[in-house]
């Protein structure tokens, strides 16, 4: 579904108003490289890839160090005002500022704010970090199943307040609680893209590195190009969330 929905969203972003002057024999005819063997190829391939690389990963360091001031800057404020639970977090920003989008794509309402706040961490730090969140929602999930079964449906819950935690009757805490299957499945496609802000930089280096002469154009399209791959991710699991 992903093939799709990027030709579909690229083809509405940057629709093409002028004939192709690439031509599928330019690609055949491509100039082959000069080294003798594989090895050759492999020291030579890997010496040119250095440049890149370190691109790569000095942006997307500097992209990540940046989100994490920002969240430790509104957690600091969020305690000169007491506010400390729920803290004043980055992922509580985004669940507020996402809420329209897991509704809109169908997710339970009381599995809104938790679905918004990880596409909010996919968005504006990775899918890594938010599959690593969701991980702890689908664990919670598995527990808590487990621990309804072997009470045969008996099991007490307690919902701590002023927070998502769940107490189970064993004593066991089910911290940030827990999603069902129709949000879990929703938010596994809506954060599985390469679309949020750390990418940009990572574009911005892979792509200038390999042509420095382009780089300014790159910068003037990441932007648009990071909202036509969050829109593809979301029409993704819009048709999962009503397969």
């Amino acid at each position: 579904m992903s093939a799709p929905a990027a030709l579909a969203m690229a083809k509405l972003f940057w629709p093409e108003t002028k004939k192709s002057t690439a031509r599928a024999k330019d690609v055949y005819n491509m100039q082959k490289g000069k080294e003798h063997n594989i090895i050759e190829a492999a020291s030579n391939g890997a010496s040119i890839s250095i440049k890149l690389i370190a691109n790569i990963a000095v942006n997307l360091i500097a992209f990540i160090a940046i989100l994490d001031f920002i969240n430790a800057t509104l957690i600091w404020f969020g305690h000169r005002v007491d506010m400390y639970q729920p803290e004043l977090t980055f992922s509580l920003v985004c669940s507020y500022l996402f809420y329209p989008l897991p509704w809109i794509m169908g997710c339970s309402r009381i599995d809104v704010f938790r679905v918004a706040s990880l596409i909010g961490t996919k968005t504006f730090l990775n899918e890594f970090v938010a599959y690593a969140e969701l991980s702890v929602f689908i664990s919670n999930k598995n527990i808590f199943d487990e621990y309804m079964a072997l009470s045969n449906g008996t099991g007490t819950i307690q919902e701590i307040a002023d927070s998502d935690d769940i107490l189970l009757g064993n004593g066991t805490l089910l911290a940030r609680g827990m999603l069902t299957e129709r949000s879990t499945v929703i938010a596994t496609y809506a954060l599985c893209g390469f679309s949020n802000l750390a990418s940009m930089g990572i574009m911005i280096g892979a792509l200038g590195a390999m042509a420095p002469s382009r780089k300014a154009d790159i910068t003037k399209v990441v932007v648009r190009a990071m909202i036509a791959g969050n829109v593809a991710c979301f029409m993704t699991a819009c048709i999962a969330g009503n397969a």
